[in-house]
């Protein structure tokens, strides 16, 4: 667990077939599960996830690697929130679940 302001978690995905075009299947993944996404270039997609009971609700962040893998980050959206009880993690593997 990251401690930060605001919380987040991020972890690399490398995807087996490396002839799928990872982003296209990432943003897939955001739609499929119900997120939005809100900003994309060839490189990068910015989406984010809604307010709940438990969550301010979430700023994912996935940025394209030459090699092929890709980063994914989950933070909070409320900059002075420092924990997230798992939320954040949470969601970056749901996304690598999909993938």
């Amino acid at each position: 667990m990251a401690f930060g302001f605001p919380a987040y978690h991020t972890e690399a995905y490398q995807p087996e077939d490396q002839n799928i075009n990872l982003l296209e299947k990432i943003n897939d993944g955001i739609i499929s599960l119900g997120w939005k996404i809100k900003n994309q270039t060839p490189n990068q997609i910015i989406g984010s996830t809604s307010v709940s009971l438990f969550s301010w609700g979430e700023t994912l962040e996935i940025v394209k690697m030459d090699n092929g893998s890709c980063t994914i980050t989950s933070k909070c959206s409320m900059p002075t929130q420092c924990f997230d009880f798992g939320k954040n993690k949470t969601n970056v593997m749901k996304l690598i679940s999909f993938l």
